[in-house]
């Protein structure tokens, strides 16, 4: 639609898995046309990744798939044939983005290589994903979210002082990685409209993780200090931790950074005293006590609901958050508010609630635009209107089993 931020845009997509997938949502949301390449022979594995919609794991009911996989096209070829390999240059050639997240080998060795697809396309922004990047000693590398988070140094960050090292719970690398292509993609898309010259983009995903680390790597560049696992603690402020609440399971997330904020929270919890108490009247002795000030503070969070908690924190001026299930983020009021839940009807997996844009636009806020693709689903339909192929061309495509 017109008044979609990036429509008029084009893009051909190979990435699979999670980080160059989230990247194209991203894209697609906003109104780029998403063309993925797969074939049955080799699909997007996270075809076949769980939670299913359905019992029987039929192809195309991944929620994994349909979520990340949204607002796009599915053009189902063999690219180990040549004819299909010139189909695809086609398309290269009238798009303005090639989109790639596999190892630096991946693309060179089906001759899409972002050399060979300059010299076609001189305009078309190429952006690679990989894993550590297409430069340095690792660039060949296998790499999924563990790996990417452990070797950003994410990993040795999270966790208790006395235990091992921690995963943060997801595949955070995966999303900076998406997230920071996204970005990184508009800007290249922006310079190629003004220039008529695309680029190459070779972005590392663990970097892409390890730019996301605070300050870990400045205090040691800086000063030698190595940060050590603090798990809930802060290492400048107290208090600064997640307090059990009344329910089962129960939590709520309380930050002080201020004199002023410790003053409205120890009013909060009725002690308004221990403003004055020479274990906490400063910054400084609260780090120094802060499990006995932890203890205070639980005692008064117990007794009401994590939601209650957070409330009457917030109405006082206090940083605090309940700590949410899945279950209650997804029912949550204010999420609701802001429309993030969308709904929409997939033929395979039925009508089904998914994440939608984070971010609103005035002009042109982002919506999804069409479920995940079937696997194949919109290979006539990309023939015909782009590549001005007929039904007897595309039947004849299929007789020779180019089109898997």
């Amino acid at each position: 639609m017109l008044n979609d931020a990036l429509a008029g845009f084009r893009c051909v997509d190979f990435s699979w898995v999670f980080a160059g997938p989230y990247c194209g949502q991203l894209l697609g949301d906003l109104g780029m046309e998403m063309i993925k390449i797969e074939s049955r022979k080799r699909m997007d594995v996270v075809r076949n990744y769980p939670p299913f919609a359905h019992d029987d794991r039929r192809l195309n009911s991944s929620g994994y798939w349909n979520t990340h996989n949204r607002s796009k096209y599915s053009v189902n070829l063999d690219m180990k044939s040549e004819k299909a390999r010139e189909l695809i240059t086609q398309l290269i050639t009238m798009s303005d983005l090639v989109l790639e997240n596999f190892s630096a080998r991946g693309m060179k060795a089906i001759g899409f290589d972002y050399g060979r697809l300059r010299d076609l396309n001189p305009r078309i922004v190429y952006c690679s994903m990989a894993g550590f990047g297409h430069r340095g000693p690792y660039k060949n590398y296998v790499a999924y979210g563990p790996m990417q988070e452990s070797q950003a140094g994410i990993v040795n960050l999270t966790g208790w002082p006395d235990g091992q090292p921690s995963r943060v719970g997801t595949s955070y690398p995966d999303a900076a990685g998406g997230v920071s292509a996204a970005f990184i993609i508009v800007a290249a898309l922006r310079q190629a409209r003004r220039t008529g010259q695309g680029q190459w983009i070779d972005l590392g995903q663990t970097l892409t993780a390890a730019a996301l680390t605070d300050t870990a790597v400045i205090e040691y560049t800086v000063n030698g200090e190595i940060q050590q696992r603090n798990g809930d603690y802060h290492r400048f402020f107290a208090p600064h931790n997640v307090y059990p609440c009344s329910g089962d399971d129960q939590w709520c997330a309380i930050s002080v950074e201020n004199e002023a904020e410790f003053a409205a929270l120890s009013a909060t919890i009725g002690q308004p005293e221990l403003v004055r108490d020479a274990r906490f009247v400063t910054n400084a002795a609260r780090l120094q006590n802060r499990q006995e000030l932890d203890e205070i503070i639980s005692k008064w969070t117990a007794q009401y609901d994590h939601y209650d908690v957070m409330h009457k924190l917030q109405a006082a001026g206090v940083a605090a958050g309940a700590v949410l299930s899945t279950v209650e983020f997804v029912g949550d009021e204010h999420i609701k508010e802001r429309g993030f839940m969308e709904s929409f009807d997939h033929p395979v997996a039925g009508e089904k609630l998914y994440p939608g844009v984070p971010f609103k636009l005035s002009l042109t806020p982002g919506y999804i635009h069409r479920p995940a693709p079937c696997l194949g689903a919109d290979t006539e339909y990309i023939f015909k209107n782009l590549l001005g192929m007929n039904d007897d061309q595309i039947k004849q495509l299929d007789d020779e089993g180019i089109l898997v």
